[in-house]
């Protein structure tokens, strides 16, 4: 009923007024899968309600909600239970979800560098948690670049350009490289 239900809004999607408030509602649906350990229908669910937030107008409140899937995906990638073949499908689906945020549409661009930058993080927590230490470390860099690209100077009082520069040096201590890593913890300590 529910994968009914989901392709039903999927290929006709409710008004513009409620199609947040519904992507929000399949949302939690999602998450209750993911606590029950359904986790195949949890990344189907999430999906659709990340493709419903992208036909949102909502120019602040949908590509927000993409972002809150990407954390579902992440939080599937997190269980136990999952498989080989669970991996492979969260990693696609999250790098899918990137793709919809930077392709929304009428986000101003401190809002969509914002919401990009935090995608990034996301992704790199996710690589970093799959023992993908290059992946990781390329996305919190990519990340970093983006703020300092958008906010300029503003960038380092930043909380979140913050959070990238810790996950960098987590990431960097990890492969050894101690120095470098002291040299990035500093900085962010200074910016968290």
């Amino acid at each position: 009923m529910i994968s009914t239900t989901v392709k039903s809004l999927e290929e006709n999607p409710t008004a513009d007024y409620y199609c947040f408030r519904v992507a929000e509602n399949i949302r939690a649906v999602a998450e209750h899968y993911i606590e029950s350990l359904h986790l195949a229908m949890a990344v189907f669910v999430v999906s659709s309600a990340a493709k419903l937030f992208h036909r949102c107008t909502d120019k602040f409140n949908g590509p927000k909600g993409i972002l809150n899937c990407m954390h579902n995906m992440q939080e599937i990638s997190q269980k136990k239970h999952r498989t080989l073949f669970m991996g492979d499908l969260v990693e696609k689906r999250m790098m899918q979800l990137l793709e919809m945020i930077r392709s929304f549409e009428g986000c101003d661009l401190l809002r969509k560098a914002s919401l990009l930058g935090r995608a990034h993080i996301v992704l790199g927590n996710y690589f970093k948690t799959t023992d993908n230490s290059q992946s990781a470390k390329d996305n919190f860099v990519i990340a970093i670049q983006m703020y300092e690209d958008t906010f300029k100077d503003n960038a380092k009082s930043y909380s979140q350009y913050g959070i990238c520069t810790h996950n960098l040096a987590a990431c960097i201590a990890i492969e050894g490289q101690l120095l470098e890593a002291e040299k990035l913890l500093i900085q962010a300590i200074g910016r968290l």
